[in-house]
């Protein structure tokens, strides 16, 4: 019986609009931005679009809402090979959006509206079963409802996947949905509200990936930026360093990894190799304005970190 390779991600879909200003706004005010952009964004999607890119079997399940966004999202996935079957729509509401301020030094901060993201259901991951149970992966966030999120890690598992969670935005998730999990891959903030402790440095991030590991997850990789990630498993902590670049915008950074990872994972990459792969995958997308104009594909991660 030949190898299952295939990914599949389930997740949101938002529309991307951003402004770059020499820092982010405070509460009530306004300031002069030097661009705007606009495009496709949403964690689920550019994890699938960046898997795609990589050269990655993936196949990505959502939902848009019965609007011009959503017709630009379905052109978008043909164009980047993915197929249109699995996005879903939900007519009487909006397709996902999302509002990004980008600072001069490339940080950002980020507000979504999720619309038609929240309207997907455990019933819609049922209807596609016979895929997923060929797929060996799933990768899931947590920008569609909380209780589909938890359905499709018990759903996955019981149909053998490999499960692999990037719990952002955060939230908590049932004992029985952490036991399910593989890797959960959280950045420093997302390890904070999970594990309930502070995370700043390479000693925090042991500890609270541990106490991650005492709720059932088998694996933990806290990603830190520009300083690399952690991986904490039950036979240790390693530090897998990040790579110097210059950086115009860190807005796609955790799905860039996120999506390196696993398209590195189905690729046979063990998981510390996997990681790296992740690292400069991650490096490479925050060296250009946007998200999905940003994501590589393997050659210019080949050719970029010789």
């Amino acid at each position: 019986m030949p190898v299952k390779r295939k990914i599949i991600v389930i997740g949101s879909y938002c529309a991307a609009f951003g402004v770059v200003a020499p820092r982010i706004p405070k509460v009530g005010e306004t300031i002069k931005g030097s661009e705007f952009w606009m495009g496709p964004g949403g964690k689920g999607s550019n994890q699938a679009i960046g898997i795609k890119r990589l050269g990655g079997d993936v196949c990505f399940l959502t939902k848009v809402g019965g609007d011009v966004l959503a017709e630009e999202a379905k052109r978008l996935f043909h164009k980047e090979g993915l197929d249109t079957k699995f996005i879903l729509e939900e007519p009487n509401t909006h397709t996902g959006a999302g509002l990004i301020f980008t600072d001069e030094k490339g940080r950002n901060a980020i507000a979504i509206a999720p619309g038609a993201n929240q309207h997907l259901t455990r019933e819609d991951i049922h209807i596609f079963k016979d895929t997923i149970s060929k797929c060996q992966y799933l990768l899931v966030q947590m920008e569609i409802s909380l209780d589909t999120v938890e359905y499709a890690i018990r759903f996955g598992k019981e149909l053998g996947l490999y499960i692999v969670v990037n719990p952002a935005p955060a939230h908590r998730l049932s004992k029985k949905a952490m036991k399910c999990i593989d890797i959960l891959v959280p950045n420093e903030m997302e390890a904070e509200v999970l594990a309930g402790m502070p995370v700043s440095n390479y000693k925090e991030a042991v500890a609270a990936g541990s106490k991650l590991l005492d709720e059932g997850v088998k694996n933990v990789i806290i990603t830190l930026g520009e300083n690399g990630a952690v991986l904490v498993t039950p036979d240790g902590a390693k530090h897998f360093q990040g790579y110097k670049v210059k950086v115009v915008d860190t807005t796609g950074a955790g799905d860039a990894f996120n999506a390196g990872l696993v398209y590195a994972l189905s690729k046979g990459y063990s998981l510390h190799e996997a990681i790296d792969f992740a690292n400069k995958t991650g490096a490479f997308v925050v060296t250009k304005l946007g998200v999905v104009p940003a994501l590589p594909t393997f050659e210019e991660i080949q050719e970029t970190f010789r």
